[in-house]
């Protein structure tokens, strides 16, 4: 009898843990893919390039392959 009074709550707290895991896991995936929005200047011809397809080398931004190693 009490088992049947103690199963939707249980029910309800495993559902709503659940959720506020799957939640905070999405979030921190859409950080992930909201990073790289931002425009950055290379550092040898001063062009403007996605942070997502710069160019590093010893510790400078560059458009390309071709600007970093010129």
């Amino acid at each position: 009898m009490i088992l049947k009074l103690i199963m939707p709550f249980i029910f309800f707290s495993l559902i709503s843990a659940l959720r506020k895991y799957v939640q905070s896991g999405l979030s921190k995936h859409n950080i992930r893919q909201r990073k790289g929005e931002n425009m950055i200047l290379c550092q040898k011809c001063g062009t403007y390039v996605h942070e997502s397809i710069i160019h590093k080398k010893s510790g400078r931004k560059f458009c390309s392959k071709r600007c970093s190693n010129l």
